[in-house]
């Protein structure tokens, strides 16, 4: 059974876990209006921790705030004492840190480009937290907070760790601020999720740790005191739109009967949305609530208190709902006063009590990914195999291709010993092989030429993948989710590694917010310095409604990458799982080498 054995949340609000659960009880916020906020041109209400108060809690923890960076001390100060709250680290060579971030360092973007990207600040904050492992990064819009819970449960339960240090950090700068105005969602006033009158949402920073543990009944029984249990988890894409969520709501549905699976639903306390106070996510998580036979649940939003916080929404605020559930609350949704969205969703603004001992977090992002997690506080939810590691399942690879700036490419079937050079008569090399590749193999996809480097690599990569291995198809059928037929794949995972995140499309997207005189932020621009874009324009591409992740880590490890894709394929709704190296530094240098695999 993976337990939590302890957390602590670093936000505006307060320092701790409990008081912040204390101040959102009380109805408190910090969201005020920023006028002027960086220069930007136009006011912003946000929340923002104070930089003096957290400087003097690190020096308390003797954390030079001189030696790490600002989002660096956010984590660092919520994983130190998290970690010092579960009795410290037990084991530096048996614990991994799991970092959810949508932009880490992207304050240093125009400084030192070496300290903005994700590896270097995951490196820094294990090392500084005394974890020896290698870290990973899970960089997945804004579910990355929730998709590292699910990511640090297959790693504990396949045996890879024996602790797993889950944090969730983002801060605020002109980079975000500016990408989320260019995109017009910003409110001026406090948000109110699913109120007839919301227009937008709000931004927030946080960072949140939580220490993940495999635990057997014996333990529990020997500790003496009940954990609050991850029953289960899942991650599910939209297929509808990179940047907004799907009028049907079929991802969140998906994912949150992937999450809850048999549970009854009937033992749920509530189920903490997204929330967000835009008008099309609202209205989505109320169709994806009525999809997934979820309407009578009480539901609650936290965005009223915090603004959306980002990587560590879904860390926040599923340890936000912990606290409430023990505390037999279902905590009020502020801001909210007349029903605004398709379906009668169970919200309120007022606290209720409530004896269930359950709930599911439930989240979204850029790139149609979703998120639902499943926890529970039940004692008869200890079952006697809790401990048991699932099985792995044995994989095997049906095809791979490889695509490099040098103007190579190459498909290798493994059944047949089949291999495929791809013809580079013309001699090109950088973007423009990548684009001859593009018109020679697909040609049908004029989307392509607006995306970036690394969302044009993938796609042409997959293209080429599936060419001579294409997936079987699934006959049209009407799901039991959803009241329109639709043949579209969740029995496909798409999960890619690299090393340097979207850093080519973050540098392209700085340059339009540099100068105050030559100011014009691109929401084009923007959503492409989320590296998880491109498994979205990839589900999107192929119909692929299964699991969809970035992920970011220091080296090429095929080893690593196979695991992983084996712990996918132990969920048995998997059935195939497209995976790789996906590295696009620039235009002329980069390289894919992506991989299908199937159970064997």
């Amino acid at each position: 059974m993976i337990a939590n054995v302890a957390d602590y949340i670093v936000s505006p609000l307060a320092f701790g876990s409990a008081g912040n659960y204390a101040e959102v009880k009380s109805g408190h916020t910090q969201l005020c209006l920023y006028d002027a906020l960086w220069h930007l041109p136009e006011p912003v209400c946000a929340s923002l921790i104070d930089t003096e108060r957290l400087h003097a809690e690190c020096l308390a923890d003797g954390i030079s705030p001189d030696s790490y960076t600002r989002f660096e001390l956010l984590a660092l100060l919520a994983g130190h004492r998290a970690l010092a709250a579960a009795g410290g680290l037990a084991d530096a060579r048996r614990t991994m840190l799991v970092l959810a971030t949508t932009k880490g360092n992207v304050r240093h973007l125009s400084g030192d480009t070496g300290l903005s990207l994700l590896t270097t600040s995951a490196n820094r904050i294990a090392r500084a937290l005394g974890i020896e492992t290698d870290p990973v990064v899970v960089s997945n819009a804004c579910i990355s907070g929730a998709d590292a819970q699910v990511e640090a449960c297959r790693l504990l339960d396949s045996g890879e760790c024996d602790t797993a240090v889950v944090i969730g950090a983002d801060e605020l700068t002109p980079f975000i601020v500016s990408g989320f105005q260019s995109f017009h969602a910003l409110s001026a006033e406090p948000c109110r999720p699913f109120d007839d009158s919301r227009i937008g949402l709000n931004l927030g920073e946080a960072a949140a740790a939580m220490v993940l543990r495999r635990l057997s009944p014996a333990d529990i029984e020997a500790s003496g005191t009940l954990p609050w249990m991850l029953i289960g988890g899942a991650v599910r894409n939209d297929a509808w739109h990179i940047s907004s969520p799907s009028k049907r709501g079929e991802g969140s549905a998906l994912a949150l009967k992937a999450a809850i699976g048999s549970y009854p639903t009937s033992e749920l306390a509530f189920v903490n949305l997204h929330g967000t106070a835009t008008p099309y996510n609202d209205d989505m998580e109320s169709k994806a609530l009525h999809a997934a036979q979820l309407l009578p649940v009480p539901v609650n939003g936290l965005k009223g208190y915090y603004g959306h916080t980002m990587g560590a929404a879904g860390l926040m605020e599923t340890i936000i709902s912990m606290h409430a559930v023990d505390d037999g609350t279902v905590l009020a949704t502020r801001g909210f006063e007349n029903m605004g969205v398709r379906y009668d969703v169970n919200v309120s603004n007022s606290n209720r009590s409530t004896d269930r001992k359950a709930f599911v977090k439930l989240i979204s992002g850029f790139g149609g990914c979703n998120c639902a997690v499943l926890w529970s506080h039940r004692p008869e939810d200890v079952v006697s195999d809790a401990a048991g590691q699932r099985p792995i399942q044995s994989v095997k690879r049906l095809a791979e291709v490889h695509i490099d700036s040098s103007g190579h490419a190459s498909y290798a079937a493994s059944d047949a010993d089949k291999t495929v050079e791809f013809d580079n008569v013309d001699g090109k090399t950088g973007a423009e092989y990548l684009t001859t590749l593009y018109r020679r193999h697909v040609g049908d996809y004029p989307k392509y030429f607006k995306m970036d480097i690394l969302a044009r690599l993938g796609i042409v990569a997959v293209e080429l993948l599936l060419r001579d291995s294409p997936l079987p198809p699934l006959p049209e059928r009407t799901s039991s989710l959803l009241t329109q037929p639709f043949g579209e794949r969740e029995d496909v995972a798409v999960v890619l590694f690299n090393r340097t995140a979207s850093h080519h499309a973050d540098l392209h997207y700085q340059a339009t917010i540099e100068r105050e005189d030559d100011y014009f932020p691109s929401p084009s621009a923007f959503v492409y310095t989320l590296p998880n874009i491109v498994t979205g324009e990839i589900a999107l591409r192929h119909g692929i409604h299964g699991e969809t992740s970035f992920i970011v880590v220091d080296t090429e490890d095929w080893g690593m990458i196979e695991r992983h894709a084996a712990r996918l394929l132990s969920d048995r709704q998997v059935s195939y799982v497209i995976t790789g190296w996906l590295e696009a530094p620039s235009e002329t240098q980069f390289t894919a080498t992506l991989r299908l695999y199937v159970r064997e």
